[in-house]
């Protein structure tokens, strides 16, 4: 059988990830190949990696560990592309877990489809507590990635070749670098397989996550997220490109709402203002804008629904 392999950065993480190296143990289906890349951690997460590789390798378990000093998940996670050999790969976070048959349900997928790539869901914990299955929009639409982000670091498996081929990670970027992955990827192919149940993942979000989760301490990277989106996508010949564009104005309100919600209306109304020009003559976005920006600033959920069916 082929393997797949998993690449996890690693920064910092001896508190969790034994319990990410258990989910791999727990794995159903081999060989796997195991990329782990210390991006210069100050605690004993290499030699915890070091440990595990020197326990647990074998034919049907390669581990490779690496090191990056180049700070940033990015960095790392490039680092680890470089290094598979498999013909597909997933990435992973060091502070979540697989659950046993994950490897083994995306390889059946990859056998049957064989499409560049397979997506799936994954619930979420926060701090611990109230498990989650996150609502999905089940698209192979670059459209759709950019409104709601369908694509993230825990739920997509891909072609080692495609994503190489795109240019890996943006390690220009620090917050929302899977949704910009996913768009570069979704522009790429929209061969793309949804594995819609069951979860196959869980995801730990708690307040030692290393991409954080405040949207308004983070305004300046997450700018820089969609607006490398937009940059891309003007650059492009592309019959849809208006379309796309005006998803991109909506995760600009997205990003403008939110802040005002986190009690920051300074910058909800400094970014809403940004995005007033941008879009031109955009009758019916321009009619929407105002009502999605207090929906979302009064905390109203599923906004990208409404951004689905107007734009």
């Amino acid at each position: 059988m082929e393997s797949i392999a998993i690449v996890i950065p690693v920064y910092n993480r001896s508190q969790f990830i034994q319990r990410t190296f258990d989910s791999i143990l727990s794995q159903t289906y081999r060989p796997i190949e195991l990329i782990l890349v210390d991006n210069g951690s100050t605690d004993n997460s290499l030699a915890l990696c070091n440990e595990f590789k020197e326990k647990n390798q074998s034919d049907q378990l390669i581990v490779k560990v690496l090191e990056e000093q180049k700070k940033g998940a990015n960095a790392a996670r490039n680092k680890g592309l470089e290094a598979v050999e498999s013909e597909y790969v997933t990435f992973f976070d060091s502070d979540d877990e697989l659950f046993p048959e994950m490897i083994n349900t995306i390889h059946q997928a990859i056998s049957k489809k064989q499409a560049d790539i397979i997506a799936y869901t994954y619930t979420f914990y926060k701090n611990e507590k109230n498990e989650h299955v996150r609502i999905r929009c089940y698209s192979n639409q670059p459209r759709m990635q950019i409104i709601r982000g369908m694509l993230a670091t825990q739920n997509f498996t891909v072609k080692r070749d495609v994503i190489r081929t795109i240019g890996g990670w943006d390690e220009s970027l620090q917050r929302w670098q899977d949704w910009e992955v996913g768009v570069r990827l979704l522009l790429y192919t929209e061969n793309i397989y949804w594995i819609k149940y069951p979860p196959l993942c869980r995801a730990h979000v708690h307040d030692d996550t290393i991409s954080g989760r405040n949207f308004s301490d983070a305004h300046n990277s997450l700018y820089k997220a969609v607006e490398t989106v937009y940059k891309n996508i003007q650059a492009m010949e592309r019959p849809d490109t208006k379309k796309l564009l005006v998803a991109v104005y909506f995760r600009f309100l997205l990003l403008a709402g939110n802040y005002a919600r986190e009690g920051r209306k300074d910058l909800g109304r400094y970014y809403y203002n940004q995005l007033i020009p941008m879009i031109g003559k955009e009758p019916l976005f321009r009619l929407f804008c105002p009502l999605i920006y207090r929906y979302i600033s009064m905390g109203g959920r599923c906004s990208w629904f409404f951004a689905k069916l107007f734009f």
